[in-house]
């Protein structure tokens, strides 16, 4: 945690002001990959993976990749709860929230 804090990684909302779109391919990617590693009988679509790249971008705009890539480090460990067998948007929202309370009590 304290080496994404510390580095200089530009914010998702700027990625999105420079980049445009690529900030949702990128979330998406982090979530596809996650996704392909947990092995649950309910998984995301398409579709699903889609509307979870914006809502995280919305509620979570000020995390970096760095902070993606470690939050998803750490969802494969188990650290935020475990799928019993399912795994949508909601949860890994929730994920998210304990992520950054995290993130908030280690700065």
């Amino acid at each position: 945690m304290d080496k994404v804090l510390d580095n200089k990684l530009p914010s998702l909302s700027v990625i999105q002001k420079q980049e445009g779109a690529k900030v949702f391919a990128f979330i998406k990617l982090y979530i596809a990959d996650f996704t392909r590693f947990v092995n649950v009988k309910n998984n995301m679509n398409e579709p699903q993976v889609d509307m979870t790249a914006q809502l995280i971008f919305e509620e979570f705009y000020f995390l970096n990749l760095a902070d993606l890539r470690l939050f998803f480090h750490n969802a494969k460990k188990g650290k935020y709860g475990k799928l019993y067998d399912r795994l949508d948007g909601t949860m890994l929202m929730s994920w998210l929230n304990r992520y950054v309370d995290e993130r908030i009590g280690t700065a």
